[in-house]
């Protein structure tokens, strides 16, 4: 099994190599942290967890995270220990574009976290039967910025597997939990441009909706974030778009390349939502967000010193991830794409 002291250091260094992009190493150093915890290695947790997640409809997946269903299996019990683990694992398979595995890594992740704080509520009321007002729960700070880089990162990853309805919904679940963060925003507004060109190309009527939302969303980001670069390059496409509807094909490869951006917003935690819009791991999925876009995040996430950083990024391509990251230098020089750490 291993220290389970030696738990914490493996896993902040396989943040430090997954932020350095060696993610060999990483790895390593995770499956290293996760034998410590539990005796079990990274890939017998995704073993146990796959044959249940795989099937489960993207509809639901945020009402499943939130039930208080326990799990049968020991090694589903034991890796529900650490959610940063988790989702700086989900960061990793986004930026190796496995995004089956990052789904999975993700979904337990948002449900150990809920898990988690669930216990402790129990374990705070037990203690401190006076502290609760009118039956209300309260929910802290850290709680609410995990949650929302747990579901930004999620919801890249749905939008990367073209589940942009899906994806929608959990974003703007991480929106509610984060409302400041304009990684987050902008992730959203790229999912809903990108569904609104799905729509178009099924001659639905709605995607002007879609479109114009996206738009609006965009401009919004620029009036906090003026002459942010790729949310600049997102709405020159998008208006591009609209005032040209008919020609849409044209415009098609030029999407593609936004994806390169893109991921304006991948996964958070996934960094700080790097990659895409960009989360962190420390780790969203790695690409550099706007400058100072999710520090409350990232700091909240620092905050947590058993497992894992979080950093935030903006994706420059597919294949990266995102994570939010308080650096501003680094976040305004990268594209999104968002995954969550």
């Amino acid at each position: 099994r291993g220290s389970q002291l030696a738990h914490a250091p493996l896993a902040s260094l396989g943040s430090v190599y997954l932020r350095m992009g060696d993610l060999g190493m990483a790895e390593s150093c995770f499956d290293a942290s996760a034998r410590c915890l539990s005796g079990y290695r990274l890939e017998q947790w995704l073993e146990a967890w796959k044959p249940l997640l795989d099937p489960l409809d993207n509809a639901i997946i945020l009402d499943w995270c939130m039930s208080v269903q326990h799990c049968d299996s020991p090694i589903q019990q034991s890796s529900m220990a650490d959610p940063q683990l988790l989702n700086d694992m989900g960061v990793l398979c986004y930026n190796k574009n496995q995004l089956d595995s990052a789904r999975v890594f993700f979904i337990v992740a948002l449900k150990a976290l809920n898990l988690n704080f669930n216990m402790q509520h129990k374990l705070h009321s037990a203690f401190n039967p006076g502290s609760q007002k009118g039956g209300r729960r309260i929910v802290s700070p850290e709680f609410q910025a995990f949650s929302a880089l747990y579901k930004a990162n999620l919801g890249n990853t749905l939008r990367r597997l073209g589940s942009y309805d899906s994806a929608l919904v959990c974003l703007q679940a991480a929106a509610l939990n984060a409302p400041s963060s304009m990684d987050i925003l902008l992730s959203e507004a790229f999912a809903l441009h990108l569904r609104a060109m799905q729509l178009y190309s099924r001659s639905d009527p709605a995607f002007e909706t879609d479109l114009d939302r996206a738009i609006d969303t965009y401009h919004r980001i620029l009036s906090s974030l003026p002459g942010d670069p790729v949310t600049t390059d997102l709405l020159t496409l998008a208006l591009e778009l609209s005032a040209n509807i008919q020609s849409l094909p044209l415009f098609t490869d030029d999407l593609d390349i936004a994806k390169e951006l893109e991921e304006p917003l991948g996964s958070f935690g996934l960094g700080d939502y790097d990659d895409e819009a960009g989360l962190q791991a420390g780790r969203y999925a790695y690409d550099s967000p706007p400058s100072g876009a999710v520090s409350d995040l990232s700091l909240a996430q620092h905050s947590d010193n058993a497992a894992s950083e979080q950093a935030s990024g903006v994706e420059n391509s597919d294949d990266e991830a995102m994570e939010i990251e308080e650096d501003t230098d680094d976040n305004s020089g990268s594209e999104s794409d968002m995954a969550m750490d």
